[in-house]
């Protein structure tokens, strides 16, 4: 019996140790990608916009999130979330102050640069800016 109580007691202290270890992981990207800073001037706390796209691959800053990011266009801003913070975004568009060309992984991509001076930088997809853009012209 103690070696079954060992062993849950081992499996135990390995949940706890990687739950844990992702929380500082997913903490530390959050703040390096820059969503924090974002979220002190556009955090957003309405319902999410009906032409949300789920599952997208966004870079914010330097921090790729793959997957995992919801963007919504609406005629007031670029509704942003993501399943690691509990804090959604709604960016006006006019935030949106310059859009450079650039590559990530070998695909076309618009880095779009927010704020006067910069707060942060979302970079999207050829295909995912073209969607986005669209919404602007309304």
């Amino acid at each position: 019996m103690s070696i079954v109580l060992f062993v849950a007691f081992v499996l135990g202290v390995i949940a706890v140790f990687g739950g844990g270890l992702f929380f500082v992981i997913v903490t530390l990207l959050m703040r390096a990608s820059g969503w924090n800073r974002l979220t002190e001037h556009f955090s957003y706390s309405g319902p999410p916009p009906s032409s949300c796209r789920k599952r997208q691959t966004v870079r914010i800053g330097s921090t790729r999130f793959r997957n995992s990011m919801t963007l919504g266009p609406t005629p007031q801003g670029l509704y942003l979330h993501t399943r690691f913070s509990r804090q959604d975004l709604l960016i006006p568009w006019a935030a949106f102050t310059t859009v450079t060309q650039g590559t990530v992984y070998w695909r076309s991509a618009n880095i779009i640069h927010i704020g006067n001076p910069e707060i942060g930088s979302i970079t999207l997809f050829d295909e995912q800016y073209r969607w986005v853009q669209s919404f602007t012209k309304n």
